[in-house]
């Protein structure tokens, strides 16, 4: 077989069983629990094959343009600090988090690529394309895996060769005829299984509540179900089951992320897509509201806010200067401060987002323009959410410095600024843009992009508190409070600090090493023996609590650590 065979069996290779690849990379995303755990090696390792993957089938089906893939460089960018920094940091408790903002990141990098973007650059669409790219696309073409599953030979054939493919050549007569009727008695087996798959959760319903209707009921399914898996001890073991179950849980993941794949290297015939014409049209067909019940709405709520504010500047003012209004402690002012307020923030967004949607324009010059009056209506409301934002955060910074730090008081504080920063951009853009002469145009002629500011601040922010080691940070400044005399042994909570994370038990060690040899009789040597009864109890087999699949280097340096400690 000559070079030339070789080069071109490769990617005929790929083409031909794509989607037994997506089945291999969605059986690994179940194996490693990616979704619940979000950190540690198998992330990084996913990201790596997925989108290598991804990458490869898509310039294979069409090659990508120079300028695509320096729009998209940015995103993979991020997407590759956002992996490193689970498989570095014990990053579980932000799990949810990093998986959605790891696949919000990659679907934009694909958009990008593929050039399936409303527009050409990142823009005030962007939720709107985020949303069909995440839910529109892969479950509109949600059966296509099975449909490339059974396809036939001819199929295969055609996509070697980039024809078009017609919908008849996966029917149940042509495969029955090229392939026999073995082929079509396999595909029909699958489809039952999938079904009693899907139905399972409504068939143990029924059964819960008619086995609560009858007891004699209730005793006949428990000696079936143990008959039933009485026949399988001595054949499958419990790594077997577990196995099946991970291969069933593979399927729907990768009817999903085929879906992804064939509407990305298939734009033209995938379903879903939304041109700008198109969302323009529908979007022009909600603005029915008229400006005067606008304005009403707009003024009802700056009012309260106003009136909010004036009665929060004494409360501010009596708690800077050491005082709390009435029998207040500072735990229910700080919980007053944020939970609420972030709740109005956030509905003054739904409400400046609906009101951009639903407010009537007038038409000018085929665009329609957006009235200064009403610019300045949301950029007010934006200035007020501000100062709510601003009070908010220094009731919880009176909080912290009181009662020091915890994850909920960091998180919640970098929430709320990350809200400040959103609205000070809101407040900016409406008011600059009101004060231009042309709607988009600001003063001067420069133009403002508010959507790529928005984006670049949450993407930094986030990939900030990913690797800020937030965990340490907590025990280093419970640690000074301890020795400053601010808090007892029994308030800095030793033990729940080793086991916020492994990071924070890093941080610990740290200091007992320093202080191991220097400190005799002072506060410090409670701490050292708490430590050193902490590392006494540790065996060895618990010292990393999470699957190997799941380790970090931080818990790879834990382990290097206490067995050193405990070897001493």
């Amino acid at each position: 077989m000559n070079k030339t065979t070789l080069r071109f069996s490769a990617p005929l290779f790929v083409k031909n069983y794509d989607n037994w690849f997506i089945f291999l990379l969605s059986y690994l995303y179940i194996r490693w629990d990616l979704l619940w755990t979000g950190s540690g090696v198998g992330v990084s390792l996913f990201t790596i094959l997925f989108c290598g993957f991804f990458y490869l089938r898509l310039n294979m089906t069409t090659p990508i343009p120079e300028d695509r893939r320096k729009a998209a460089r940015p995103w993979l960018f991020t997407i590759a600090l956002s992996a490193l920094s689970c498989t570095w940091f014990d990053a579980s408790n932000l799990s949810w988090f990093t998986f959605l903002f790891l696949t919000t990141a990659f679907l934009y990098w694909a958009m990008t690529l593929s050039g399936t973007r409303i527009l050409p650059v990142l823009s005030a669409y962007l939720p709107l394309e985020l949303l069909i790219s995440f839910l529109s696309i892969p479950f509109s073409n949600f059966g296509r895996f099975f449909g490339a599953v059974f396809r036939t030979k001819s199929y295969r054939e055609a996509v070697a060769a980039d024809r078009d493919t017609t919908p008849d050549t996966d029917s149940p007569v042509n495969l029955s005829k090229s392939h026999g009727t073995h082929r079509l008695l396999i595909r029909n087996l699958l489809m039952i299984t999938l079904t009693l798959v899907i139905l399972c959760p409504l068939f143990l319903i029924v059964l819960n509540l008619l086995a609560a209707a009858d007891e004699e009921f209730m005793h006949m399914i428990a000696v079936l179900i143990d008959h039933f898996f009485g026949l399988f001890d001595d054949i499958f073991s419990v790594q077997i089951i577990e196995t099946v179950g991970d291969i069933l849980l593979a399927v729907p993941v990768a009817c999903y992320l085929f879906g992804l794949l064939w509407a990305h290297t298939r734009p033209d015939h995938a379903k879903g897509w939304k041109t700008k014409d198109r969302v323009d049209v529908i979007l022009a067909s909600s603005r029915f509201v008229p400006r005067i019940m606008i304005y009403t709405a707009l003024t009802a709520f700056s009012g309260i806010y106003l009136l909010f504010l004036a009665l929060q500047a004494s409360h501010l003012i009596s708690a800077l200067t050491g005082g709390l209004p009435g029998t207040t402690t500072y735990s229910a002012f700080a919980r007053q401060g944020f939970f609420e307020l972030c709740a109005v923030s956030f509905i003054n967004l739904m409400v400046m987002t609906g009101t951009w949607l639903v407010s009537s324009r007038k038409q000018e010059s085929e665009t329609e323009s957006v009235p200064p009056a009403l610019r300045i209506f949301l950029a007010f409301l934006s200035f007020q959410t501000i100062l709510l934002v601003i009070t908010a955060l220094v009731k919880m910074g009176l909080y912290i410095d009181t009662y020091g730090l915890t994850r909920l008081r960091v998180y919640t504080s970098w929430f709320m600024l990350w809200l400040l920063l959103i609205f000070a951009i809101l407040s900016i853009t409406h008011l600059r843009r009101a004060l231009s002469s042309k709607g988009d145009r600001v003063v001067g002629g420069n133009r403002f992009a508010p959507a790529k500011t928005m984006t670049a601040l949450t993407v930094i922010m986030f990939l900030t508190l990913s690797s800020l080691n937030v965990d340490a940070l907590i025990v280093r400044d419970n640690l000074e409070r301890y020795i400053a005399s601010q808090m007892s042994l029994e308030e800095l909570d030793l033990y729940g600090l080793i086991h916020l994370s492994d990071n924070a038990a890093m941080e610990v060690l740290d200091y007992y090493e320093e202080s191991r040899s220097s400190t005799h009789g002072s506060r410090e040597s409670r701490v050292v023996k708490e430590v050193e009864r902490w590392i006494s109890l540790v065996e060895p087999e618990h010292l990393l609590p999470r699957e190997k699949a799941h380790l970090t280097v931080a818990s790879l340096r834990l382990n290097h650590r206490l067995n050193t400690l405990k070897s001493q």
